[in-house]
Formats: C-alpha cells, structure tokens, sequence
C-alpha cells in the first residue's frame, strides 16, 4: 500500500500498514464534555504526541493505537478556541482516522477507510501549509446547537477547517491565501528554522526585500527596489524618511538608517506586505510594510518556555542567547499576565589593528516585554503592553580592506560605541457590537541612539595637524501615536473599514564633535568660534504632527469578483529650530522654519476568485513619504560648494515624494495541495525623489530631483514531493533605473538605482522523520542568494557590494516538552559585503558574521 502525504492544516503522512497493535491511554486530571469549550496550542509533530498534548489541554482521556498514528505527521500549528468536537475534527482532518466517544466518555481514536479514501481525492479546500498559527473556522451546526457525537463522527473530515491560515495586514484577520496582496508571513516556528532572531536573520529570506545593513539596529529597509536615500550614513540626514513602514503590533517605529531591531522571541510572526500601504499604514509605508507581531496574554491557561543558544563564531568567539518567557492567568478566563525576557551576548569578528583591538563589533542585547489582557465583558478586551530593549555595540562591522588590512580588520583612531535604547509603552482596547468592530490604540515610543564615528582623517585630507577626533550623534525620539478605527464583521458581499490615526513625534539630533588636543596642534585656532578644541556641535529638534482619515470598502460584484476601493487624507506639519557652533559651522548661529502639506492617497484594486484553489487580483496603489527639514551646513566650510550650485546657503527642507504602484498577482494551489504557488508583477513610477546631494565638505543636503521607475516580480512556491519532505523556493527580480538625470547624485536616465540587488532568491528543503515513539527529528537546509548592489549611480568597482551566498544546516530532536537542534550557519564561510559606505576619501564595506557553529535548547511547559 503506497503512502500520500497532503499539505494542508492538520494533514498528516501515513505509510504502510503497522503489523504491531499497541495500547495507549493518557489520563487526565478531568473529564471534558462534547461541547464544551477549549483552547488549544500545538505545534507541528507527530500525530501520537499530538493527540498527548491534545488530552493534557483538553483535559480528557484518549485511547488510541500506538502503531495506528505511528506514522501521522501533524504539519502545522493548530492555535484557537473550539469546542472539542470541533477541535477533534481539525487535529484529523485528513488522516484517515476518526473519533468516537464512548459511554464513559472517554474518545477513542479508530481508522477509517471511508474518510481515508475521501481524504486524498482531492475533493477538499484545503490550504497548503506556510508554518503559520490556524485558527478554526468553525462549520454551522446543526439547529439544536452542538453536533452529537455520532454526528461529529461521521463528519470529522468537514471542509470547514481548512480555510483560516490568518494575517492582519489589512487590519482584520484573513486567510493568507484569500488576501488579494504580494504578502509573506513567518511564524515563530519558520522563524527559528532559519535561526531568524532579528532583521537580518529573515530578510535575506523574503522576495523583494533587501538591506543596506551598518548593524544591529542601523538597517536601511528596501522594497521592490524604493530606497530611501543613497546616502552614506542616515546618521547624517536625521530628517530623511523611511520608505518601508514598520512596525511592532500596532506601533509605528520606522526611522531611516536606524529602523530598531526588535529581538524575535515569542512572537507571533512576522508580516510582509509588499507595495504601498498609503491607504491603510499611511506615509513611511511608500513601498511595503514590515510588521513585528509579538504573542499576547492568554487568560485561559498557564504556560511557559525557557531556551538558549551557545554558539562559537569562526575567527570570533563564544555567543551566548538566553530567552524566558511565563504567562499566568491571574483570574481565570478573564485576566492575564504574559512576561517575556531575553538576553544575547554575542562576539566580534573585526579587529582594530591601530589600537590593537579584537572582536571590536561585540553586541551586548538585554530586553523584555510585559503585557496584560482583560476581557473585561464578552464584548469588550482591554490590552496593554510595556517593551524594553537595549543594544550596544563595541564597534562597527566595517573594514579598512582598502588600506591595506585584512577584510576582517579596520583601522580607527578612536572607538566607535554604538548603543539603542527604545520603550513603547501601548494600551488598546476593542469593542464588539452586533454588525462592527471598534478598535482603539495608543502608544508611546522613546528612543535614544548614541553612534560614535572616527573622522581623525578628515582632519590630515583638508592639511590640519591630525588629533583624535569624532563625531558623537545622540538622537532623540519620541513619537506618540493614536487610531482608532471601526470595522465591518464579516458579510457575504461586502466589507468596509473607517479610521482616524494622529501622531506627534518630538525629534532632537545632536551632534557633538570634538577634537581634543588640535588648537594646540594647530595654532589655537578653534576657540574664535566656539568652545576650545570643540570643532563643531549642533542640535536639530523637529515637532511634527500629523493627522489623517482612511476608509478602505469592498464589495463583490459577482460570487468571483470583488471591487476594492481606499483612501487616506492625511496633512501634517513640522517646526524645524537648528543651531550650530564650532569652527568647521564659522561660529554660532541659529534659525528656525516649518513646512506642511496634505494630500490624499488612493487605492484601486480588483480580485478574481477563479476556482477554489486559485485567486487573481490587480491594483492601482499610490504611496508617499514625507518631506522634512536637512540639517545646517556652514557657509565657511562649504560656501564655494553651495555657490558651485547656485545657492546662497543650504536648503532648508523638501517636500514628500510618491510612487504609482501597479501590481498583477496571482495564489494558487496545485496537485491536491500538495503545491502552491503565489506570483505577482509589478511596475512602480517614482515621482520627486528625496535624494541627497553630498558636498566635497562633507556635509550634504536633500532635495527633490528626478524620477525612477522599478519594474520585477516575485515567485513563491512550497512543494511536498515525498512523504516528510517540503521543499520552498521564493525568490523575486527588481530592475529599478532613473527614469531621468538626477544631478545631485550624478545619475543619468537609464542608471540603476543604488543600493538595490537586481536577482534574490532562497530555497530550503525540511525533512521530518520518527526517531522513536517519543522522539522526533528534523533535518533543515537552506540557501539564499542576494544580488550585487552598489552604493552610487555610477557602478565604482569599490564601491560594489558584490553577490553572495548564504547556506544554513539545521539538525532538531523534539520530544513532547523540549527540543534541541545542532546548526551552522554561514556553511561556506563567506565573506559578503553587504553594504559599501563611504567613509570621506575611504569605501568601507560591511562585512557579514563568518562560519557560526552551535547548539539550541527549549522547553516549553
């Protein structure tokens, strides 16, 4: 008898007959009734540890063949409140199996041929797995209420249960694969696969989006080829905007070039959504949205998880990760604690041969969370959240392989510290009325970064006597964000959403660059324009408010066809006051201005259901960013370059920017589900950049100048070609050029735009095996390769990050409670540039971690 093995929530494999007939019984400390209400949580295994967990949450007894589900795969998380028929149904749904109580209550679990044969015709909607958290979509009942037993027997292979794999991208839950939207989720479980615990560790894995990476916390997010500046450091251009939106849970925290780094344990998943999201997220989310979904407080049980990592860093050292987590309900069903604590210390790899430093690039990470839930009415759930997370680095991951060193070395005059600290601190709340939901959020984000750069060398390139001499940049942050927004429930041909979103953010950006020991070097020079051997401080501080209305409606205008239609009003202003003092600023000033702007932002959007298993959906989207104010730049040091251009002193601000997104996409599923394939096409008109202009001083500013057009696709496929074997490949092309001269960074029309990789792609492949009756392994590899990108317009040979490849091996025993896994990362050892800056006269490349060996364990309670 040959074995089929289907890929959709709770299906499993089976293989050949068993010969041995074994008896099971797990008993519990109470019995559970049939209609009876539960929350469950289990995780991708094998069906007999699965139907263990079931019996310890459900608080029941089940009596089973142990040779009967030896074989049986559970191949997703299955996550939600049912009632136990419903919920028995879901965990078999496909097996071949099914239930049966018996007087004494007690469930039994037998084979049967009939739903067997039904389970693999093909006749179901099942979806194939992404790895992401199921909820039940509950099937009818019948008018007395519940199904009795005999009923739910008979039905336990229902079609109902396979529809509700969900996302929140457009504010409501939805089934991932029934949303008409380029999105990619991971789950905490695929998250830990890839041995993803922040940006890095994911993006390289997610078509369409890429990185201009300086650090932990010091990422410049791309998408479908919209970067947000060609700068060197966004540290230098505190105004400029992001172009990707991120957010964690509802709080938006993007800040160009310094996008916080949020550590991925207990977390829900994380969300992709590709193309602008003006309608929904607003400005900053001009070509795509990241969201960082952390777990909330569960008021219906106690449960916990411990884990840890202990690593070794080729040509490094040893990296340390500790992460714990407790959830207690404090009154049952009702209110509920959740805390969440991590810890990473994590070694250099880049050396400072001029101060003969090692492993300068160290990383020392400690953060939390603590949330708090109240269903305070059956109706009504209070949520609340307090985050914490500090990150400080020794140094930076760049190198001096240019001069002359090692490309694992640099060479620096002084220390280059870097250290983030944000809060947020978020309360929500949700109403439920007959027909809409009302939904309401407030949150604080408080962030502070200190970044540290050696520029000694400026001083010899412009003939001073050369000192020690840095820059310090201390930002400030605080944004205070609220929207609140009602929803339609769930109708057969219609859905809307309405909302108001407001936030004030207070910016401050100090710079502080002092050089001590140059007037005494140098003829006492600095002290006529400021503070002795203080060459040059500034503060920026912006106040910025903005406001604005969305409402997004959709309506079927046949079974198959529905319309959508979006817009966002949205106006805003900002109040700028700058100061500046020193020598290189010519002494003392001060000014202050302000710039304001609304506008409205549409959406236009169509999606075909062409069959069960296949969706098509096209769209007209426009996103926007912005504009803001540029920093002071002093007529001393850089009047002959402003008066090259035309210019009397440096711009004070400019105004926003935005893209014309036009997208065919496609979902599909294959093969009785054993395949599916999510496509789509894009073509984006980019109007207005916000590009910046660099000076030979060394300052630079911003300005509108240019247009650009981005033009790709993305393919996402999974695959079950044997029995425990899956195999993906997703992978996305981005061919983004000028679409006219842009002056100000000496780009012709026809030039790529800087800082976007043209061909990425990534395949894994995840074997699941039986290692026991009560053990379990996996075997995980991966592959991800991302293009070449180069900092300017112009393709400089040095300033080239050149393509790479990155492979990963993942070994993992699980048992019911605990697992472990032997991994290498980086499995050849690579030396990848992942981003060339231009340090004055110097390219200095980021180089990525070498061959990391190690060692995970969890358990979970």
């Amino acid at each position: 008898m040959s074995s089929q093995r289907r890929h959709i929530p709770g299906v499993y494999k089976k293989t050949a007959a068993t010969l041995m007939i074994g008896l099971m019984s797990l008993m519990v400390m109470s019995k559970n009734s049939v209609s009876e209400e539960i929350t469950i949580d289990i995780r991708e295994q094998g069906l007999s540890m699965a139907l263990m967990s079931f019996a310890e949450q459900a608080r029941c007894q089940i009596y089973f063949q142990k040779d009967l589900v030896k074989d049986i795969r559970l191949l997703t998380s299955i996550k939600g409140t049912f009632e136990t028929v419903d919920a028995l149904a879901l965990l078999l749904s496909g097996t071949g199996l099914k239930y049966k109580y018996t007087e004494n209550h007690t469930i039994v679990i037998l084979e049967d041929p009939i739903a067997r044969k039904k389970s693999f015709s093909g006749s179901d909607s099942g979806l194939p797995s992404s790895g992401l958290i199921i909820k039940n979509s509950r099937p009818r009942p019948p008018v007395s209420g519940h199904p009795d037993p005999i009923d739910a027997e008979k039905d336990s292979d229902s079609k109902a249960y396979f529809e509700e794999i969900l996302v929140t991208s457009a504010k409501r839950l939805q089934n991932l694969q029934k949303v008409p939207q380029s999105i990619q989720a991971m789950s905490e479980m695929r998250l830990e696969k890839f041995g993803a615990d922040d940006f890095r560790g994911y993006s390289r894995v997610i078509p369409s989006l890429s990185f201009l990476d300086r650090g932990p916390g010091q990422q410049k997010m791309v998408i479908r080829g919209i970067t947000a500046s060609t700068s060197v450091t966004a540290g230098d251009e505190p105004g400029n905007r992001a172009t990707v939106g991120i957010y964690i849970d509802e709080v938006p925290v993007a800040f160009n070039g310094y996008n916080p780094d949020l550590k991925l344990f207990d977390v829900e998943r994380v969300e992709v959504i590709r193309g602008p999201q003006g309608t929904l997220y607003g400005a900053g989310s001009m070509s795509g949205t990241i969201r960082i979904l952390t777990r909330n407080p569960e008021t219906d049980r106690m449960a916990a998880k411990v884990s840890g990592q202990l690593s070794t860093t080729e040509q490094g050292g040893i990296n340390i990760h500790l992460n714990g987590m407790i959830n207690l309900p404090l009154v049952a069903d009702k209110l509920a604690v959740r805390l969440t604590a991590y810890d990473r210390t994590i070694s250099g790899y880049i050396d400072n041969v001029l101060l003969n430093t090692e492993n300068v690039n160290d990383e020392k990470t400690t953060g939390g969370r603590l949330g708090l839930k109240l269903k305070a009415t059956e109706k009504l759930t209070v949520s609340a959240k307090f985050l914490h997370q500090i990150t400080k680095l020794g140094g930076s991951s760049s190198s001096n392989i240019n001069q002359g060193v090692g490309i694992l070395e640099q060479v620096r005059a002084v220390e280059e510290p870097y250290e983030d600290k944000f809060s947020i601190y978020s309360a929500s709340a949700t109403y439920s009325f007959e027909a809409v939901e009302l939904f309401t959020t407030f949150s604080l984000f408080d962030r502070r970064i200190i970044d540290t750069n050696d520029f000694t060398h400026f001083l010899a390139q412009h003939d001073y006597n050369p000192v020690p001499f840095y820059a310090r940049n201390t930002s400030d942050i605080k944004n205070y964000s609220f929207e609140t927004r009602l929803l339609s429930k769930q109708r057969e041909n219609y859905e809307w959403i309405i909302g108001y979103f407001q936030s004030n953010q207070d910016l401050s950006y100090q710079q502080f660059v002092p050089a001590y020991g140059f007037d005494n070097a140098n003829g006492d020079i600095s002290e006529a324009y400021g503070r002795r051997d203080i060459l040059f401080e500034s503060e920026l501080t912006f106040d910025e408010r903005q406001r604005a209305i969305f409402l997004e409606g959709s309506y079927d205008l046949t079974s198959n066809l529905r319309a959508t239609l979006g817009l966002r009003y949205f106006d805003y202003k900002q109040i700028f006051t700058i100061w500046s003092n020193g020598f290189f600023a010519g002494g003392y000033s001060q000014y202050q201005s302000s710039l304001s702007e609304d506008g409205l932002n549409p959406k236009f959007h169509l999606s075909y259901q062409i069959s069960e298993n296949s969706l098509l959906y096209t769209q007209a989207v426009r996103g926007f960013r912005l504009g803001g104010a540029n920093d002071f730049i002093p007529m001393d040091l850089c009047g002959p370059d402003l008066a090259a251009l035309g210019l009397t002193e440096g711009p004070k601000g400019y105004h926003s920017d935005h893209i014309w997104n036009y997208e065919i996409g496609s979902k599909n599923s294959f093969l009785n589900k054993k395949m599916l394939v999510n496509a789509s096409i894009f073509y984006i008109n980019w109007s207005d950049i916000q590009s910046t202009r660099r000076l030979e001083c060394g300052f630079g500013f911003t300005e509108n100048a240019g247009g650009a057009i981005s033009r790709g696709f993305e393919l996402e496929t999974s695959f079950i070609p044997l029995d425990s074997l899956e195999i993906i490949i997703s992978g996305s092309y981005t061919d983004a050029e000028f679409s006219e001269d842009v002056f100000n960074i000496s780009a012709h029309k026809g030039d790529d735009v800087p800082g976007v990789p043209k061909l990425s792609y990534n395949i894994s492949l995840d074997y699941s095996f039986d290692l026991s009756d009560d053990l379990e392994g996996s075997l995980f590899v991966a592959y991800q390769h991302v293009g070449a990108i180069y900092r300017r317009a112009q393709k400089r040979p040095l300033e080239k990050s050149s393509a790479y490849d990155m492979g990963l091996v993942r070994f993992t025993i699980r048992a019911k409670n605990w697992e472990m896994s032997l991994f290498v990362d980086n499995v050849w050892d690579q030396r990848a540039r992942l981003f060339v800056e231009r340090n004055f006269e110097y390219n200095t490349p980021i180089i990525n971690r070498p061959r990391t060996w190690g060692l995970t364990f969890a358990y979970t309670h």
